[in-house]
């Protein structure tokens, strides 16, 4: 089993983390079912896989309807095909937010989405991207009335328009 982890962290090694790196700069805005969110991120590019890490907000719970709705997620792609300035990855990423749903109870609902879908971008040192994902999502918040904590899964959808400048 040892002998297993050894190779496979020397498979990993040699084709994932010994790739040449830049980095990269988003600003975007993703439309899902629940709300309108404003992500920043920084992309960690790899010559195969690209590392997206981000934080943003909700914007119609933050701003107009006054509750904090803070979003966390992390984003792996893939080159799937590559011309001069046209782009295409595979994109699998998982998105993380609360916000209390009732501002007279103290029941804070959290959501997590499983995404799966793919990015189109154009440019090379300023690019545009557009992201359809499709996937999973579990709302989980701790009921008062039920006394319990309650999980619910649904499909959910997300696109997302980007801009990325790359350093």
């Amino acid at each position: 089993m040892k002998l297993c982890l050894l190779f496979l962290y020397f498979i990993l090694n040699s084709f994932v983390f010994t790739q040449e790196k830049s980095y990269s700069a988003t600003i975007g805005f993703r439309f899902n079912r629940l709300d309108f969110y404003q992500e920043n991120s920084i992309l960690l590019r790899k010559t195969k896989i690209v590392h997206e890490f981000g934080f943003g907000f909700g914007i119609n719970k933050m701003i107009f309807q006054q509750r904090l709705n803070p979003e966390l997620f992390y984003s792996l792609s893939s080159n799937f095909k590559n011309e001069d300035k046209f782009q295409t990855h595979l994109v699998g990423s998982i998105h993380s937010n609360f916000y209390n749903a009732n501002k007279n109870q103290r029941e804070i609902h959290f959501f997590t989405e499983f995404m799966a879908g793919f990015r189109l971008s154009y440019g090379i040192k300023h690019a545009f991207s557009f992201i359809p994902q499709f996937g999973l999502v579990v709302e989980s918040f701790n009921s008062t009335y039920f006394n319990q904590i309650n999980h619910h899964l649904n499909f959910n959808y997300s696109a997302k328009i980007a801009y990325t400048y790359r350093f």
